[in-house]
């Protein structure tokens, strides 16, 4: 992690420091979905048991080098997060809404993307559609194995306790992901752009798998799941340095 934040920060100083007004720098944020897929075990569950998507809320600086009126190249650093996240049901408060015990394991990770932007003409509001493509080198820090167990009490001793387990096995090497974005885009009168976004990454390989074990009424459960990154989300990004008029 201490390398590849130290290679960001060089990419974005060393591109800061021969800036000019072609350049613009931004924040990003969003909220991104990412869903798994059944590798192994039975394929065949409780139906106490759900499989959710992850959900994440990316965070990014990214600089932004405009060509021309319509096409531009963009790089940055995003920090998110992928995952496993499953739930099993039980008795619960219509008061409290805890319909689900939750087994969730998020994997941090940094981000690099390298894209490609065409921009369109823009309407008489200063507005215009954007569609880009790249790629995304993905690296992701943390424990390279993590558990977590989970026991549902009982309100009856001499029943055995439900629970939901799972052990997630992490591929810590650097990863590449396809990207495409697309969105709208306001050009600000002082030269900023507010920009409304979706982007969808398509990983290449396996990034992470999840072994989870859980037990319902004494009757034992296995399945093996995949993360290869994939994920699609809706982006908001704002640049702030002004653009040189081409």
């Amino acid at each position: 992690m201490k390398k590849l934040l130290f290679i960001s920060l060089v990419v974005l100083t060393i591109s800061s420091s021969i800036a000019q007004n072609n350049w613009c720098i931004a924040v990003t944020s969003g909220i991104i979905s990412n869903p798994t897929k059944l590798i192994g075990g039975s394929p065949d569950a409780n139906s106490k048991f759900v499989k959710n998507r992850k959900g994440g809320i990316p965070l990014g600086i990214i600089e932004r080098y405009f060509f021309n009126n319509h096409w531009s190249a963009q790089s940055g650093i995003n920090l998110s997060a992928i995952g496993f996240d499953y739930g099993l049901a039980k008795d619960y408060s219509l008061v409290k809404n805890d319909h689900y015990t939750k087994n969730n394991v998020n994997i941090s990770a940094f981000q690099i993307p390298f894209t490609g932007i065409y921009a369109f003409n823009p309407n008489c509001s200063n507005v215009r559609f954007y569609v880009g493509g790249g790629i995304s080198l993905m690296k992701y820090v943390g424990a390279h194995t993590r558990t977590n167990d989970i026991t549902i009490p009982t309100l009856e001793k001499t029943l055995t306790p439900d629970y939901i387990n799972q052990t997630v096995t992490v591929n810590n090497a650097f990863t590449a992901s396809g990207q495409f974005i697309w969105g709208i885009e306001k050009l600000m009168k002082k030269g900023g752009i507010a920009q409304l976004g979706f982007v969808g990454n398509r990983g290449f390989r396996t990034i992470a798998t999840s072994d989870v074990t859980y037990s319902v009424s004494n009757t034992t459960y296995e399945h093996k799941f995949s993360n290869q990154g994939n994920y699609l989300g809706m982006t908001f990004t704002y640049y702030f340095r002004p653009v040189k008029k081409i």
